[in-house]
């Protein structure tokens, strides 16, 4: 059996046409003639639009109607006397293909033209209509009306939190331009506005092809010496975060710089924003003095402008560039001011973005109070936010401050979470992000055993440094690779990338360098490390407790007995304060393995006592590799001591 098209490109079977055609062919050949009419203007239609293309008056087009809905054709649309819907798709389908080719574009130009005529000079919520039927109209005059259309269309969708709809009037818009027939006047500025307005569609929707749809309108706003596109394009093309972990996208960047040189050197919002953003973009960079300086730039020039919104957006843009120990204090104000500024904006995504920021800042300071009512309001918040690049990344601060927490059933659930949205929103870094987490919660737990296979992953590698990795191999027994990874950064005086995962890196090499009891190059992570003593750990979203526990092993490395136990006491105390039960625990078994390693009197007694404690705690989280140290070390005490 042979079938005809759909009006969308499907098919309709021949004989379901045939039926339907003889439906309708019973109601006379004048109402035959007003329903195909009807089913060139859609499933929908209304008595006053079909009395103009059809050239019938409204009171014959109702005793059509009647009969047609007595033939179980159409409806009549509840609430709207005057409304009416095909009774089924496959009706419209069918009298919509049994209009000749020919035709079928003259009456959508009178379609067209009639309902420009009701709607006026604001079409509203009919502008969708209108580029339609001006798009599958013929005359070239048409084409220029087909992508005014549907450019509005879109861009009233993107305005109604619908990007999705926006998309595909954008392309529709594109598909018309590049078409033949007249073009408006100009139009490669027309086409690159589109393009920015398809790669804001294209990230609000979780397309990652927004990127390259920004740059190509970058690009070729550049060429037409389009500033104020240029800007509008290179600042559209983010994520609202870094581009990717441990990355520098050299494009994106490039299409930043030129859109300054492009402005040129006076302040302004757009150059505040353009600085921040690169900023951003070089989080992970080597020349931590260049991002700082980029960062400081476009704070103080948005201060200069003096314009709340445009400050919570650079503070945001700059705040992940400036992660550094030494810019703790700086952090602590600026987010602070954002947070405080972001309550007065009527901007769900600007509190969230402040709110997160809070969190990180807050965490190493050890202001857990504060990250706890952050985190909160980051979760409270991302119900009023669509823009799935920020849910994404506030489900990777909710993973995070659950592990630290020990609520590991809860971290596990929120990576699938991370997961499940870096995916469907095509995040760059979803699978690899989503491998740290499991490898952390892994490890807290000891089972580290059960993702040994998975250590040569390029997608874990990708984003663990190699003191993390020489970590792993420790825990996992493996000591000559773990040696491997420690010795690439220890014979090079540990010259780490100064970036948000120095901190963790260094001591993560801590603790690697204390297994190996390595007094020369523990003396040097110390001396690197002592400065942020008071801090906790902090890479990002993964938070590694107190400062002073890595210090703590160092010193007992090189066996200065009485610093160790300084740090380990203030390490144990800064760890309950900051609810971090899991780290506190690890810090006690370690703090007990100095004391029996020293010896002096009533040492073995206090080590049990903190043993017991570790144990205790190691048991009730579940941190099975902390449990069985202490039990070994507990089963190695006399039993007088």
């Amino acid at each position: 059996m042979a079938n005809v098209e759909f009006r969308d490109g499907g098919r309709l079977p021949s004989g379901v046409q045939q039926v339907i055609g003889r439906r309708v062919a019973r109601l006379g050949e004048a109402a035959e003639k007003a329903l195909r009419v009807a089913s060139v203007i859609g499933r929908d239609f209304d008595l006053s639009l079909l009395a103009v293309v059809s050239e019938v008056s409204e009171d014959d087009l109702l005793d059509v109607m009647e009969a047609a809905q007595h033939a179980a054709i159409v409806i009549e649309s509840p609430g709207a006397p005057d409304r009416f819907s095909f009774a089924h798709a496959l009706i419209e389908h069918a009298l919509y293909n049994d209009i000749g080719s020919a035709r079928r574009p003259r009456l959508h130009l009178r379609v067209a033209e009639a309902l420009e005529d009701l709607c006026g000079d604001d079409p509203k919520e009919r502008i969708g209509e209108l580029a339609h039927h001006f798009g599958r109209a013929t005359r070239p005059a048409d084409a220029v009306k087909a992508i005014q259309y549907a450019r509005q269309a879109a861009d009233r969708a993107l305005a109604n939190l619908a990007p999705d709809e926006a998309v595909r009037w954008y392309r529709e818009a594109l598909e018309n331009l590049d078409g033949p027939g007249l073009k408006p006047a100009g139009s490669e500025r027309l086409h690159c506005e589109i393009l920015i307005g398809l790669g804001n569609g294209q990230r609000q929707s979780g397309d990652a092809a927004f990127r390259e749809t920004l740059l190509e309108a970058a690009r070729l706003a550049q060429r037409l010496k389009a500033t104020d596109l240029h800007v509008r394009a290179a600042l559209a093309n983010t994520r609202g975060n870094v581009s990717a972990v441990w990355k520098v996208d050299q494009e994106r960047i490039a299409a930043l710089e030129a859109a300054i040189g492009a402005l040129g050197g006076e302040d302004s919002a757009d150059r505040a924003r353009l600085l921040g953003q690169i900023a951003m973009e070089l989080t992970f960079s080597d020349d931590a003095p260049a991002r700082l300086a980029f960062a400081r730039d476009s704070v103080g020039m948005a201060r200069r402008v003096d314009d709340s919104a445009l400050l919570v957006h650079v503070l945001h843009l700059t705040a992940g560039s400036m992660l550094l120990p030494e810019t703790l204090q700086e952090r602590l104000s600026n987010t602070a001011d954002a947070l405080g500024r972001s309550e007065q904006l009527d901007d769900p995504s600007a509190r969230l973005n402040a709110a997160f920021d809070r969190a990180l800042t807050a965490i190493e300071a050890g202001l857990i109070d504060e990250v706890e009512s952050s985190i909160a309001l980051v979760v409270s918040t991302s119900s009023h936010v669509a823009d799935p690049n920020l849910l994404y990344f506030a489900a990777t601060l909710t993973a995070g401050a659950h592990l630290f927490a020990g609520r590991f059933g809860a971290a596990e659930a929120a990576a699938a979470e991370i997961l499940a949205i870096g995916m469907q929103s095509g995040q760059p870094d979803v699978v690899s992000m989503y491998g740290a987490y499991l490898f952390s919660i892994r490890r807290e737990q000891g089972r580290l055993e059960e993702l040994a296979e998975h250590l040569s992953s390029p997608d874990l590698t990708s984003v663990v440094a190699s003191g993390t990795m020489a970590t792993i191999l420790v825990e996992l027994g493996h000591l000559e690779r773990a040696r491997e990874f420690y010795e690439i950064d220890a014979k090079e005086g540990f010259r780490l990338v100064r970036n948000s995962v120095w901190m963790h890196s260094l001591c993560e090499f801590a603790a690697v360098c204390a297994e190996f009891d390595d007094a020369p190059r523990a003396q040097i992570i110390a001396e690197m490390i002592a400065p942020f003593a008071d801090h906790i750990v902090c890479a990002g979203q993964f938070w590694s407790g107190s400062v002073r526990y890595y210090l703590g092993l160092l010193a007992t490395v090189t066996r200065d007995f009485e610093s160790a136990e300084r740090h380990y006491r203030e390490a144990v105390i800064t760890n309950d304060r900051v609810r971090a039960p899991a780290h506190a625990a690890r810090t006690r078994v370690d703090w007990a393995r100095m004391l029996v390693r020293r010896g002096h009197s009533g040492d073995v007694a206090r080590a049990r006592l903190l043993l017991e404690e570790g144990l205790a705690a190691a048991q009730r989280l579940g941190c099975r590799g902390i449990e069985a140290r202490a039990a070994t070390m507990l089963e190695g005490l006399s039993p007088a001591s």
